[in-house]
């Protein structure tokens, strides 16, 4: 998972595309909102994403843990 800016990018594993139903291994989602909230979910996904075992995390870009 990337957040730079306001584009928030989940990359997946692309063995997994058929169990999800995807097509793609890249979702990209631009977010219509300030940068203040911006900052704000990107602190609280830091929190979110930080939890459960190291080795089932996923790897991050542009969000501190």
């Amino acid at each position: 998972m990337a957040l730079t800016g306001n584009l928030l990018t989940v990359s997946l594993d692309p063995d997994g595309l058929d169990d999800l139903e995807l097509e793609d291994a890249e979702i990209d989602a631009v977010l219509d909102m300030s940068a203040e909230s911006i900052d704000e979910m990107r602190e609280a996904l830091a929190k979110v994403l930080a939890f459960g075992r190291r080795e089932a995390r996923p790897r991050l870009t542009g969000v501190s843990v």
